[in-house]
């Protein structure tokens, strides 16, 4: 059942659980529970435009189906429902676990929007392990999964592709589903970034069916002719020189429809229905779109849609560099120092110095100057790896002290 294709969004969610999970193996310091908390906000983001994407396809059948073929799509439409509530009981229990998070761990920080004993390691541990309540977790996931799937016909079963299921590991040397996402050791901040992933993974486990029982009703049926524009990005906040991606696409169309869509007057190349849309980041500030989408109805008129204005942030790429000891650098010694860059990982910057040498990895270095420099500034340069080009970060400079 798990061998349809990916979307994007899927791929997207994916990769992060990667990245979370190998983050979860190093030490948990600010840097690390600041990535966490960047991936919980993305993965909410995400959430919240699935359902949005959910709603419009609901008022689309609702204002066309619905009211043309009562008898025929009142069926279809009450399995839909089944599964919203479904997919919302899930989310609530789950919501009630970051309720509880949030109470344990001393509330919300205004300053970093983050809980303030993020970097907590036992709350998780006693709420979800000590208090069996990763047990009911997985039992509730599960049991969503299988009702989902038994509201879909059994050709649709055999295709699902969403990833909303609490396995055990194959390889338990960590133990069980449940002390592998909240065992020992987890950050309250990183146990909570879990749970929105599994509220993300809900929503597109209820969207694929929404869909799929939908689009049941226009096999061997004229295409509906009630449309929505949506436009869905992964996130609106970007560092300069990355790309900006965004999908536009309409929503109740089946695969026959060949819409022509457009962003600011740009044609973009369809595929699936969908076209897909890379926003320029050479320069910071905030830019805004359009979408429109324009699609042939079965009686020849054509008819224009519209998304929301959309916003993305582009912000410049900046660098860290600090001594961890002083600010000043000492000839004729090892001088300890950490390099970090906002949006790129540790192990894809690189750091230099204008005089002396630099040596180290992973955002921890020793620089090195000779007894010549002693009174000189010199500079230490910063540069990230991104898409396989080379981005400059900005450069520090530091007195040389005898």
């Amino acid at each position: 059942m798990a061998g349809g294709k990916e979307t994007t969004r899927q791929r997207m969610i994916n990769i992060m659980y990667l990245v979370l999970l190998a983050m979860l193996a190093l030490n948990v310091s600010d840097t690390i529970l600041d990535a966490f908390k960047n991936i919980n906000d993305s993965l909410d983001t995400s959430k919240n435009n699935v359902n949005t994407s959910i709603n419009q396809l609901f008022s689309a059948f609702e204002n066309s189906k619905l009211k043309e073929e009562p008898a025929r799509a009142q069926p279809i439409y009450e399995k839909a429902k089944q599964a919203q509530a479904a997919a919302d009981n899930l989310n609530n229990y789950i919501e009630s676990l970051k309720k509880e998070f949030t109470t344990a761990g001393d509330g919300i920080d205004p300053e970093t929007d983050d809980l303030v004993n993020r970097s907590n390691q036992d709350i998780a541990q006693n709420i979800m392990i000590n208090q069996k309540k990763a047990d009911e977790l997985k039992k509730r996931i599960n049991a969503t999964r299988e009702k989902l799937i038994s509201l879909l016909d059994p050709a649709d079963r055999a295709t699902v592709a969403f990833s909303l299921e609490a396995k055990d590991p194959v390889r338990k040397r960590k133990g069980n589903w449940q002390e592998t996402y909240f065992g020992e050791g987890t950050p309250l901040t990183a146990a909570m970034t879990i749970l929105t992933k599994l509220q993300t993974d809900t929503k597109n486990a209820e969207a694929e069916v929404v869909k799929k029982l939908f689009g049941n009703m226009d096999k061997a049926q004229v295409n509906l002719d009630q449309f929505a524009a949506v436009a869905v990005a992964p996130t609106s906040y970007v560092i300069q020189g990355q790309p900006y991606t965004a999908e536009v696409f309409l929503t109740a169309s089946d695969s026959r429809s060949t819409p022509d869509i457009t962003v600011n007057g740009n044609k973009l190349s369809i595929k699936e229905g969908k076209g897909t849309y890379t926003g320029g980041t050479s320069s910071v500030g905030e830019f805004t779109w359009v979408g429109t989408i324009r699609v042939r109805q079965t009686d020849g008129q054509v008819k224009e849609y519209k998304t929301q204005p959309q916003k993305y942030q582009v912000a410049k790429p900046s660098a860290t560099v600090s001594s961890t000891k002083m600010n000043v650098i000492y000839a004729g010694i090892p001088n300890p120092f950490t390099v970090s860059a906002a949006g790129f990982p540790l192990e894809s910057v690189r750091a230099s110095i204008s005089a002396g040498s630099m040596s180290g990895s992973n955002g921890n270095y020793s620089v090195n100057v000779s007894g010549g420099q002693v009174g000189s500034e010199v500079s230490i340069n910063v540069s990230a790896s991104n898409a396989g080009k080379t981005v400059s970060l900005g450069a520090q400079k530091f007195r040389v002290k005898a």
